[in-house]
């Protein structure tokens, strides 16, 4: 059975995957942001250089998450928590920020298509 954001956010803290911060730097959030923006640029160009049945599209749907992390993790920057495990940080947005009103079952299905990213607490039994 999948879990909710919020037992995923619980077991973040308990197991210390979040780390709140005593401050944030503007400067490095603008940096991410930037980064985030290149990246974004970068990507529209290679999709569209991309047909429908290449391989590289695997490479296009990393670096689209990687987008969504650099975000996320900037975001989270404004809330005094830093962490690197990219689940723990996407649990906090959503059960945090539910104004955003955004859907956890995306980041489940990201999280199961893409064991790259998570092997720490993905693969951990709890």
């Amino acid at each position: 059975m999948p879990e909710t954001s919020g037992e995923i956010l619980d077991k973040c803290i308990a197991e210390g995957f979040l780390r709140k911060q005593q401050e944030y730097d503007l400067n490095l959030i603008k940096s991410i942001v930037n980064i985030a923006k290149e990246d974004m640029i970068q990507l529209r160009k290679l999709i569209a250089g991309t047909k429908q049945n290449d391989e590289g599209w695997s490479s296009i749907y990393k670096m689209a998450y990687d987008v969504i992390h650099e975000l996320v993790d900037a975001f989270l920057r404004f809330d005094y928590v830093k962490s690197d495990n990219h689940i723990c940080m996407f649990a906090h947005l959503c059960e945090r920020h539910p104004e955003l009103e955004l859907d956890w079952q995306f980041f489940e299905n990201t999280k199961k298509s893409s064991d790259f990213w998570c092997p720490k607490i993905c693969n951990a039994n709890f």
